[in-house]
């Protein structure tokens, strides 16, 4: 219960991190993209603005060859013009390239003097196949462009190469997702070693409390023995009376609780190994139906059963005959009167065991149904201290599911009838 309780710990704790780690990573990201794209598209539009020519801003000399553009910087004392051109300088110097197509689709105009990382040719059978298609904006590759329309219908095409800042943003992206995995893996690691010492008074606690309720029961034994031998020698020589079977009862329900704890102690029992084989699922539940089938016929109980022949499974016989018999009893406690027990078993389209019990309630039920489990829980106290239930034993039966790696769950409808869900591997 510890490990799976510590275990739950450390999924929701990671996964509550990797949402942050997510929201967090995609958010920055993100924000470089949006700006980055915005860069590019005032890029574009200080080219679109300027019709192509940038004359005024770009260098003296056509930058055509890569010899060209590893020219020594320009002395930071230089004049660089006009307020705002050197930023538009810095933005546009070997990115760009323009071209103008008039209405009929022929290129009349083109500036490929700031771009080196395309060819003449290339450029323009880019901006035709755009023009052609229809397309006034977006991206190609690491191009982004955009368009404008002229009085006379002729259209400029811009195009600003974004490799360098398309580059850095996939690198930063790749970093740090790199960067935010091996956070993340330090992280589970420490949470992982911090919450084993975080849980130890709690698994210390739950152990202390194993070894009371064993003890506990043991000891409740004795005196019980001994209450019933007294009683019965009190019977012998005074007879039986109605406070004689009072204690009887109560005796024979305090043994009964006893047993049921020790047996749920050791169900719980952690790294416990029990001896599985292969059983037909559909001979036991049989069984147990035919041993409870006098007890249903004398509280005038209809009995359902569909049960399919042959289902086999590994399992320990003596614990799932246990469980059948404490759904069983549950359902001759609880059953209303003159009400309905229904019992199936089949296999589903997955190929798993389903067990459904389901019986009449008279009632009315509150709560999560999945709470009938806990111990002793009771969704019916009155009927609980005529029947002597403990609420132990769907305890037990959950127990026994979880040891053979199934599910079990509870349904209630319309606070009529209850039915137990049980999922089984064949394994």
């Amino acid at each position: 219960m510890i490990k799976k309780l510590r275990l739950k710990f450390i999924l929701i704790s990671m996964g509550s991190i990797l949402f942050v780690l997510f929201v967090t990573i995609f958010s920055i990201n993100l924000t470089n993209y949006i700006t980055l794209n915005k860069e590019l598209d005032n890029s574009i539009q200080i080219v679109l603005d300027r019709d192509g020519e940038t004359s005024d801003i770009a260098p003296s000399r056509p930058l055509r060859y890569l010899s060209d553009a590893l020219e020594p910087p320009q002395d930071p004392g230089q004049e660089t013009g006009p307020q705002g051109e050197g930023r538009e300088q810095d933005i546009l110097r070997e990115h760009y390239f323009s071209v103008v197509i008039d209405s009929t689709g022929n290129i009349i105009k083109f500036n490929f003097n700031n771009i080196f990382s395309i060819s003449d040719s290339d450029g323009k059978a880019l901006a035709l196949d755009a023009y052609n298609s229809s397309i006034y904006s977006g991206r190609y590759n690491n191009f982004k462009f955009n368009s404008k329309l002229y009085s006379d219908n002729s259209r400029l095409y811009v195009y600003v190469d974004g490799s360098e800042r398309y580059n850095s943003f996939n690198n930063f992206l790749v970093s740090s997702i790199i960067i935010s995995s091996i956070s993340y893996l330090a992280i589970f690691v420490l949470i992982f070693f911090t919450s084993k010492i975080a849980f130890k008074p709690t698994e210390e606690s739950y152990r202390k409390q194993k070894i009371f309720i064993t003890d506990a029961s043991h000891e409740l034994k004795t005196p019980l023995t001994i209450i019933s031998a007294d009683i019965k020698l009190v019977e012998d020589d005074y007879g039986e009376s109605e406070w004689t079977d009072s204690i009887k009862e109560q005796v024979v329900r305090l043994t009964n609780m006893t047993n049921q704890l020790v047996t749920l102690s050791k169900l719980e029992e952690t790294n416990q190994k029990i001896l599985m084989s292969s059983c037909n699922i559909s001979e036991l539940l049989n069984s147990s139906v035919e041993t409870f089938k006098p007890i249903f016929e004398s509280k005038k109980f209809q009995l359902e059963t569909e049960i399919f022949a042959d289902i086999w499974a590994t399992v320990n016989d003596k614990l799932i005959l246990e469980f059948f018999a404490v759904i069983l009893e549950n359902a001759s406690k609880y059953t209303a009167k003159d009400g309905r027990i229904s019992v199936s078993l089949f296999k589903d389209d997955k190929g798993k065991i389903n067990i459904e019990f389901s019986n009449t309630i008279d009632f009315a039920f509150t709560g999560n149904p999945n709470d009938l489990f806990d111990r002793f829980y009771r969704a019916d106290a009155s009927r609980n201290s005529k029947t002597g239930g403990s609420g132990i034993g769907l305890s037990i039966a959950k127990s026994i599911v979880e040891l053979h790696k199934g599910k079990i769950s509870a349904e209630i409808k319309n606070n009529e009838s209850i039915k137990f869900v049980i999922v089984l591997n064949e394994m």
